[in-house]
């Protein structure tokens, strides 16, 4: 699978066909749509939790991809 690329980031929400998903497996993706029918992480009221920060400490670029995701909360 490919890497998020902060550059040019628009989260679309994690709905979709799970082999059309970049990370299908995802368990930010499980948390949000599956376990709590949301279009968006950072609709949950616990945005942002653990998962999210651990995600982000991945690759400085999902550090950036987390805070425009942040931005989108603050809109």
């Amino acid at each position: 699978m490919g890497k998020c690329e902060a550059r040019g980031f628009r989260c679309e929400g994690c709905w979709g066909e799970d082999h059309e998903m970049w990370s299908p497996g995802c368990e930010i993706r499980k948390c949000c749509i599956k376990d709590k029918n949301l279009t968006y992480c950072y609709e949950c009221q616990e945005f942002t939790c653990q998962k999210l920060e651990d995600w982000a400490n991945k690759d400085k670029s999902y550090k950036v991809a987390l805070e425009r995701l942040k931005n989108k909360k603050k809109k």
